[in-house]
């Protein structure tokens, strides 16, 4: 039963970041403004439905997810929508929607295509690896690597405004899409500010992955490339 729900939760989750992706698309290119909030709407219902397969997963498993690639990416989806969902309502940037989204629907998208049912079934994690220090390498993981994918975004979005602007002034098209975008000074501003609060948590996922570590096997760092 839970695990069929949960099965229902990740394709709505689907459905909803593809249609949200493709709506923020149309919005920058028309501003339609009914357009702009139904794809406002659409990821607020995709973060609900990927907040109840995450709940769930941990309800069956046990344990916080990530005992397997699924269960990370879908973390890793949570953090990205939650963190953009922030910062579009926070700073109102609704254009950010457009360069954010591609990149949780890429990651569903590898989920469905490389992962068959017997990867995504949940898994006991080795009595070893139970630890707390799980939890908090999880939510630190996931906000960090969540607030680095909308940093990206900006960072794309400052990129194209740049190319369309001469000597990062003025625009050369001034009823372009980039034209709707903030300025090359708030943009940059933002970027600092999304990477000023992921790098933080990174620092804090990596020291709690390596006690994790060390509670586990005896050792803080294995050589292994993360």
């Amino acid at each position: 039963m839970l695990e069929s729900l949960e099965v229902a939760m990740f394709y709505s989750l689907v459905i909803a970041t593809t249609l949200c992706m493709l709506l923020y698309m149309i919005w920058l290119g028309s501003k339609n403004e009914f357009v702009g909030r139904l794809a406002t709407y659409l990821t607020i219902i995709a973060l609900i439905a990927n907040t109840f397969a995450i709940i769930l997963r941990m309800i069956t498993s046990g344990h916080p997810p990530l005992s397997n690639g699924y269960e990370f990416l879908l973390t890793f989806v949570g953090g990205i929508l939650a963190v953009y969902l922030f910062a579009e309502f926070r700073y109102k940037l609704r254009s950010l929607g457009a360069f954010v989204m591609p990149i949780p629907f890429l990651l569903l998208m590898f989920i469905i295509m490389s992962m068959g049912p017997e990867e995504r079934i949940a898994q006991a994690i080795p009595p070893a690896l139970k630890s707390q220090w799980l939890t908090f390498h999880v939510l630190t993981a996931m906000f960090a690597y969540g607030a680095f994918a909308v940093s990206f975004g900006l960072g794309i979005m400052y990129l194209l405004k740049l190319s369309k602007t001469d000597d990062g002034k003025k625009s050369k098209n001034p009823k372009g899409i980039t034209s709707r975008f903030p300025s090359l000074e708030k943009l940059d501003e933002l970027a600092y500010k999304v990477v000023g609060f992921a790098f933080p948590l990174l620092t804090l996922c990596i020291i709690t992955g390596a006690i994790w570590a060390n509670y586990a096997w005896g050792t803080y760092w294995s050589w292994d490339p993360k």
